[in-house]
């Protein structure tokens, strides 16, 4: 009709472009989304078992028992599997965004002469919390957002804001926001193969712990924030409490959830003195061991494990810091990837996929040589076969996704590919791997070296 009347062809055509793009910003987005594994898509069936209670949980139940109906419409959740559709376990978490209005109110730009972008950094800080500190944190994060505000030095400084100005504040007074910025840089050199330079950060953090009698009386006799403070950055030292609680928001929902931090971190350290205590008495050199004690302190696991919260239980896990305080390593290692996959930057999970992969590659050279090549495609030994080799790519793959944001995945990645020559053919196959030029090889080849 308008054409008709003589309106401008051209106008009436930007009409209808601008109006096909508001539909599509209209259009919810998939929010249900799931990996699938490279090579065999089902769960092996070594991990298959009646005892195996990450099985049971609610993230794989979600994820493998109802994917079709959630994602057509066609079958809506009864009212007693509502809980099995709240957003935790259907959203990804790298969509969630972090619920702290301090961020709002901070001028990260009078901290760094960086970057006068507020927003980015804001943006920057909110990732950082959200993600990396949950896992690997290094100061008390109410303190640190209330200094950071407030303009105070106290738990706050530019060197704990911006580590990348940190060769330029080596002469930095002796205090928490020191110490806990030489954790940081430690984990982010270890992470780009340079822990001959990262050693010195936490040696240094050390030492201004013990400077600061951070372990002494004096950090148990002070009160309030203070104290908060100082018990917090005790606790992630020796890892690597007034506990930060974190809501989270997901996309197309308003609600605040909570992380149920304090449950995550109090269950890590318990579990971490537990190994520390094992490492201690397997690597003392010196003094009488007790033969007794790896007895004594593996027997403490079952305990630990049966005293971890209602939030930490394997049924209700969800968060990917929750995924890696758990056991049932491969279990684990397959949910977190059916859930997040691995392309996420996440400095520890390197640590796991290494040591999922060596277990992999053990488990392919301990195959008797009748199992290779397969005899028929329905075998025991085929099936073994196909197993490995599914759990080697998936490593493989991890590594791979993980070393385009650190340098020692992709260092481990090379290596990993020490295999035989039909094995090495799948993983690039089925793990999306592309053969390096020979620039991108020596580039490689020099940052180890320097």
């Amino acid at each position: 009709m308008r054409i008709r009347s003589g309106a401008d062809v051209e106008s009436i055509l930007r009409h209808i472009r601008a109006g096909i793009l508001l539909l599509r910003l209209h259009v919810a987005p998939e929010t249900r989304y799931r990996f699938e594994f490279p090579f065999r898509s089902e769960m092996p069936r070594a991990l298959q078992t009646n005892g195996n209670p990450y099985l049971r949980s609610m993230m794989y139940e979600v994820g493998l028992s109802m994917p079709n109906a959630a994602r057509s419409g066609s079958a809506p959740p009864s009212p007693s599997d509502r809980h099995l559709f709240s957003p935790q376990y259907l959203k990804p978490y790298l969509a969630a965004t972090l619920v702290e209005p301090r961020l709002d109110a901070v001028q990260p730009s009078q901290w760094t002469e960086v970057s006068k972008d507020n927003e980015l950094m804001r943006a920057l800080l909110r990732t950082y919390l959200l993600n990396e500190y949950q896992w690997l944190p290094c100061f008390q994060k109410d303190d640190f957002l209330d200094d950071m505000v407030s303009g105070s030095r106290q738990y706050c400084s530019p060197l704990l804001v911006n580590t990348v100005l940190a060769f330029a504040c080596l002469g930095a007074k002796k205090s928490l926001p020191t110490l806990q910025a030489a954790i940081l840089i430690n984990v982010l050199f270890n992470m780009h193969v340079m822990d001959k330079i990262a050693r010195p950060y936490v040696e240094q953090a050390v030492a201004i712990a013990h400077e600061l009698d951070l372990f002494g009386s004096e950090g148990w006799s002070r009160d309030g924030k203070g104290r908060n403070s100082r018990e917090f950055t005790r606790w992630c030292l020796y890892f690597w409490t007034r506990y930060s609680e974190f809501f989270i928001k997901y996309p197309l929902d308003d609600t605040p959830y909570r992380v149920n931090y304090g449950d995550f971190f109090k269950a890590k350290c318990e579990l971490t003195m537990i190994i520390n205590h094992l490492v201690g008495f397997l690597f003392n050199k010196e003094g009488i061991k007790d033969p007794r004690t790896p007895e004594r302190l593996i027997k403490q696991l079952p305990t630990w494990y049966a005293a971890l919260p209602v939030s930490m239980q394997p049924r209700n896990i969800v968060f990917p810091s929750q995924l890696k305080a758990q056991v049932c390593f491969e279990t684990i290692m397959r949910l977190y990837y059916l859930r997040y996959g691995y392309g996420g930057a996440d400095s520890y999970f390197t640590y796991d996929l290494v040591i999922l992969s060596f277990i992999a590659q053990a488990n392919l050279k301990a195959l008797p040589p009748s199992s290779l090549p397969p005899t028929s495609p329905s075998s025991t030994s085929t099936l073994d076969l196909d197993s490995i080799r599914s759990t080697l790519i998936l490593a493989a793959k991890g590594l791979h996704l993980q070393g385009s944001s650190y340098q020692l995945p992709l260092t481990i990645f090379h290596l990993v590919q020490s295999m035989r020559p039909e094995d090495a053919e799948l993983m690039h196959r089925y793990a999306n791997v592309k053969v390096e030029s020979k620039k991108e090889v020596e580039g490689r080849a020099e940052h180890k070296r320097s």
